[in-house]
């Protein structure tokens, strides 16, 4: 009888399988031992075992459409308003225009590089760049793939030169050059030179032909404010093409968003294969995500996230105790206290390592080739919120009867007597810093005058509380104040609000007498600083109800501020306030032309405000002060640049068609402000400024203001049914400097109208 054929398949997968085995690197999958302590899952923030995450999903889950299954493709029939308002705010908590959901990580950016790059454009790597963005490489239609090594802005640089010495094209910016990089690096733990990276990008490619990608997978929820990632912390939102962040690692869900223009999420949605072809997330998916966001904002992840960095600095002391030289043959600790609650120990002998880990209950992997290089084998340690000081004690220093690990290769004895006083001092800051943040919540904001600065975590902000003292449920009024403006230029209103309400007035970041972060952002978006109020409100336990009163800018802030804290505002007062559409079709006012033809003009003297302001001459002059300070003008510059980008990520919110306030009050005062305009450019004209081109263009902002803003205002009065409307004939912009009475009328016309608003 003939011997069956042999299946070729079959031999050639068991050929390959051997391969691996005698290397040492075949794969299976495992399952942890229920009483073991992780210290190897992305579980950052230890949010997959919280009680209150799963009883607040279960909450989310009860009142959400009825159904399980999304029901198909998102363009069939698995699309639904849910998801789409989900995304809006889920780009919205990160500063971006606009964003589309995938099902995966690994999908948003496989979609994303094999789609976007265009014909003969070129996509530069880190050279530890995901396997998904290779994935995406594989199948792109791009002309060139060029590592750079791992982290080196200097090897990043001359990829591009030699880029641009070879392509004309993309000299010319006519082609698209694509930078892709992760902001924090799963196996080594380390975080990318963000900043760096962008400037070399956009010196090298100065036509805007540098298009950044970065995915964010590893960061989401670790980083920034309320765990917006490291781009958000580093101000970058605008400098960058695109951002991924996935919610299946510290976010404890599943699926991933791709932030991007409007623009670019059309093109996803039309020519992402990953999104097109494959049925959306359930129902249950993006209520779990859902879920995870609103703790994020309400600031449920900020004390988990500081115990996990508090463990972090506690395991690098520990491991530093072993007194290893770093170049100790068989294991290789960081010096440098990681970035990121990952550590890599390079060892050549990773299974034995984490076997013996494992042995003693604590659940670690052994990271081999070719998930890494040859010679790069390690065990990764992670570290979460759920871990406590006495586990990372345990981790690293293993509790048997001789203090050694039990392999036969390392015998290190790791008992150190004097680690307690090295915790004392390693901790002295740490300690410090919560110190301090416990006086200022505990100081009572809602009693007596009070002022000072009071700490957000990485700086301080300062704020003044006067007025009645509080009682539970009494609103307060609370102040968002201009671009680059002070609470210095609202003293006079603050003295008429003072016999009757209790106020809270405050200096952003950079201005007045608060601090400036310790990185100066390049760009302020009304996002961050209705974040920043946030935190500040939530530190000084100044709880709700709130009136904002808001003016220029800081009517958009202010709305953004809504968004945080939608149940929390029950009313507000416009002055002379910007919204979405306030310079459609002039989104770049303020011009170089306006500039020009405002040269060596006194602002304040040329539209009256010197000769009527309702401040004392000592109360002008410290407005003046503060305006001629350095900090000012370069803080003032950056909320410049991200006001630029506010308009479309508050119009995407929609609250002005969905009345986002319902029935509770609301008071715009509209300003003559083309009168200031109309003096400047008189001002101008008399000092000889500009061209005629310039003039022009001046004449052109006159007219355009005179023609819309009173619409504009009036827009506003969409966000309530409960709204009253003032034109403020006699003053200009600044109508807090010059009538602070009228102000102070339409807040109390909010207050009257209060029980009116009782939804």
């Amino acid at each position: 009888m003939a011997d069956p054929p042999t299946d070729a398949l079959a031999t050639s997968m068991r050929l390959n399988l051997s391969k691996r085995a005698a290397k040492s690197s075949l794969r299976a999958l495992t399952l942890s031992p229920p009483t073991s302590t992780d210290f190897s899952s992305n579980d950052f923030l230890s949010l997959s075992s919280s009680p209150t995450l799963h009883a607040s999903f279960l909450t989310h889950l009860a009142s959400s459409p009825p159904r399980l299954g999304s029901g198909g493709s998102r363009l069939l029939d698995g699309n639904s308003t849910y998801a789409e308002t989900l995304e809006s705010d889920i780009a919205s908590f990160h500063g971006a225009e606009a964003g589309c959901l995938f099902n995966a990580g690994f999908d948003a950016n496989a979609g994303f590089f094999a789609c976007v790059p265009q014909p003969g454009d070129v996509v530069v790597y880190d050279a530890a760049i995901h396997a998904s963005v290779h994935e995406g490489m594989r199948l792109s239609r791009a002309g060139v793939h060029l590592p750079f090594r791992h982290n080196d802005v200097d090897d990043l640089q001359q990829v591009l030169e030699g880029v641009l010495a070879k392509d004309e094209l993309v000299r010319m910016g006519k082609r698209s050059v694509f930078l892709a990089v992760e902001s924090l690096y799963s196996m080594d733990g380390d975080l990318a030179p963000l900043a760096a990276i962008v400037e070399a990008a956009e010196r090298l490619l100065p036509r805007g032909n540098g298009k950044i990608i970065v995915d964010e997978a590893h960061s989401t929820g670790l980083y920034g404010d309320h765990g917006r990632g490291v781009v958000c912390s580093l101000g970058l939102e605008r400098r960058v093409f695109a951002r991924l962040h996935t919610f299946g690692k510290a976010l404890a869900c599943n699926g991933a968003i791709m932030l991007c223009s409007p623009l670019t999420r059309e093109y996803l949605i039309n020519y992402a294969r990953p999104l097109i072809y494959t049925t959306f997330m359930s129902y249950p998916s993006l209520v779990a995500i859902r879920t995870v966001y609103d703790l994020m904002i309400e600031g449920g992840t900020v004390t988990p996230a500081a115990h996990m960095w508090a463990l972090v600095s506690h395991l690098h002391s520990r491991l530093l105790a072993l007194s290893l030289s770093p170049s100790h043959r068989l294991l290789r600790i960081p010096l440098q206290c990681p970035e990121s609650p990952i550590f890599s120990l390079l060892t050549p002998r990773p299974r034995d390592l984490a076997r013996e880990c494992q042995a003693a209950g604590f659940m670690v992997r052994a990271i081999v080739a070719p998930t890494v290089p040859v010679g790069g084998e390690r065990v990764r340690v992670c570290l979460h919120a759920g871990n406590s000081f006495e586990e990372v004690e345990s981790i690293s220093y293993p509790p048997t009867s001789h203090h050694h690990f039990r392999t036969d290769f390392l015998s290190i004895h790791i008992f150190n007597p004097s680690i307690i006083q090295g915790i004392h001092q390693l901790f002295a800051n740490y300690y410090q810093s919560i110190t301090k943040m416990a006086q200022e919540l505990t100081q009572d904001w809602n009693r007596g005058e009070k002022s000072g600065l009071v700490s957000i975590g990485s700086h301080s902000l300062y704020m003044a509380v006067s007025g009645p003292d509080r009682r539970d449920g009494e609103p307060i009024v609370v102040l968002m104040t201009g671009l680059g403006s002070t609470i210095d230029e609202w003293v006079a209103v603050r003295r008429f609000i003072e016999p009757f309400s209790r106020c809270l007035f405050y200096d952003r970041s950079g201005l007045g007498k608060s601090e400036g972060p310790p990185s100066a952002p390049k760009a302020i978006s009304a996002v961050s600083i209705a974040t920043e109020l946030d935190t500040l409100l939530k530190n000084t336990g100044v709880n709700p109800p709130y009136i904002i009163l808001c003016h220029s800018r800081g009517g958009i802030t202010a709305r953004e501020f809504l968004h945080l804290r939608p149940k929390d505002v029950v009313g507000m007062v416009f002055v002379d306030a910007n919204q979405e559409n306030t310079f459609l079709h002039h989104e770049d006012f303020p011009s170089p032309s306006f500039e020009i033809m405002l040269t060596g003009l006194d602002y304040y003297e040329v539209t009256g405000i010197k000769a009527d302001t309702a401040l004392s001459k000592e109360e002008f002059q410290v407005v003046l002060d503060v305006q001629g300070k350095p900090l000012t003008g370069i803080t003032s510059l950056a909320e410049e640049a991200g006001a630029k980008g506010d308009p479309p990520v508050l119009a995407a919110k929609k609250q002005l068609q969905n009345q986002a306030l319902g029935s509770r009050p609301i008071s715009v005062i509209h300003a003559n402000s083309a009168r200031d305009f109309q003096r400047l450019y008189e001002a101008g004209i008399k000092a000889g400024n500009g061209s005629e081109r310039d003039r022009q263009e001046f004449r052109d902002i006159v007219k355009f203001w005179q023609e819309t803003s009173t619409m504009r205002a009036k827009e506003i009065l969409g966000i309530s049914s409960v709204h009253n409307f003032r034109d403020a004939l006699k003053s200009g912009h600044n109508i807090q400097l010059l009538e602070p009475e009228l102000i102070v009328e339409e807040l109390k016309w909010v207050f009257s109208h209060l029980a009116d608003g009782t939804e």
